[in-house]
């Protein structure tokens, strides 16, 4: 889609919900409205001034998000149902995700009330997650399985204290249950015991990553390193 293409669509949009039409569209045309909220979303996140922006992106990507069951029946695929709360919270912690990779977020005036906000987040989520997939609440899915690594490196990477040690140990207990249905995600599991287990060295956790089935991205390298 070219630049004009989006500019188009996004004039369309907007012109429907203004005007109280948008509900037809979602019945009609619902990926053209998953596409601008996502790309919204997207634009909010890599914006200089993204850091009080994530509760917007959270509602947007939710909205978009509810879109994908008839999205989905539009290609004869099954009802899929998304409850709300499980999905706010998913999305929630994969923007504060994203946000903990900006550069920008070390000179931001508002650093330490955003990374008190994201880590009260993160193990509130981490507790949640390990609760429903070991009482079998919860369906799992890959994306848990990102964001609990992701998750559980964070929490590592700071001072440790009893809460913070509870939050990886669920981590790892989830990506346990995860590892059972995507087998992939054994690598993530095993980074995060041998630096859950401290010490570990820089080699060993080097050949941790080089072996992982799923690419360590470099913002995850570097909480992975920084714990050495």
């Amino acid at each position: 889609m070219t630049r004009s293409e989006l500019e188009d669509l996004y004039s369309i949009v907007v012109t429907a919900e203004r005007d109280t039409n948008v509900g037809m569209m979602m019945d009609e045309s619902p990926e053209k409205i998953l596409l601008i909220r996502v790309g919204i979303a997207l634009g909010l996140l890599l914006s200089p001034d993204h850091s009080f922006t994530e509760v917007l992106i959270t509602e947007l990507t939710t909205k978009a998000a509810q879109l994908m069951p008839r999205i989905l029946n539009q290609e004869t695929v099954p009802n899929a149902v998304i409850p709300d709360d499980l999905l706010k919270d998913q999305l929630h912690a994969s923007g504060l995700a994203e946000i903990i990779k900006c550069p920008g977020l070390a000179q931001d005036p508002g650093r330490d009330m955003m990374l008190r906000h994201i880590e009260e987040h993160f193990v509130g989520y981490a507790a949640s997650v390990e609760h429903q997939l070991t009482g079998r609440e919860r369906a799992s899915g890959a994306l848990d399985g990102y964001l609990i690594f992701f998750i559980g490196l964070f929490i590592a990477s700071l001072p440790p204290t009893q809460e913070r040690q509870r939050c990886v140990l669920q981590c790892l207990s989830s990506l346990t249950v995860l590892s059972i249905h995507y087998t992939a995600l054994q690598g993530f599991r095993n980074i995060l015991m041998a630096i859950q287990s401290r010490p570990s060295s820089h080699e060993h956790l080097k050949s941790l990553v080089a072996a992982s089935e799923i690419a360590v991205s470099c913002h995850v390298r570097r909480l992975i390193f920084g714990s050495v």
